[in-house]
């Protein structure tokens, strides 16, 4: 799925990444937590980011996360407008 991941001090990036469990946490490096960065469009973080101290990033998140979408209760990858959007809300 096509995600924008954002690592603490760099752009945010395009990235395509397997919708798989295992993935979403390879990406966050640990536990994954969700919250609503609009209607549409979830945050998907490390759920102990503060916990262990990681680098704050945009948005007060601390350490690494991406955007996507849900589709039910599952994730879901973004449409090239909705990377437009990202590309310039989310700096």
């Amino acid at each position: 799925m096509k995600v924008m991941v954002y690592e603490p001090g760099h752009p945010g990036e395009l990235r395509e990444i397997d919708n798989t469990l295992a993935a979403c946490q390879e990406v966050v490096d640990g536990y994954i937590e969700t919250m609503h960065l609009t209607g549409e469009l979830l945050i998907v973080c490390n759920e102990e980011g503060r916990l262990y101290n990681l680098p704050r990033n945009r948005l007060g998140i601390c350490g690494t996360f991406f955007v996507c979408t849900a589709a039910g209760e599952d994730f879901d990858g973004l449409s090239d407008s909705q990377v437009e959007y990202l590309r310039k809300t989310v700096r």
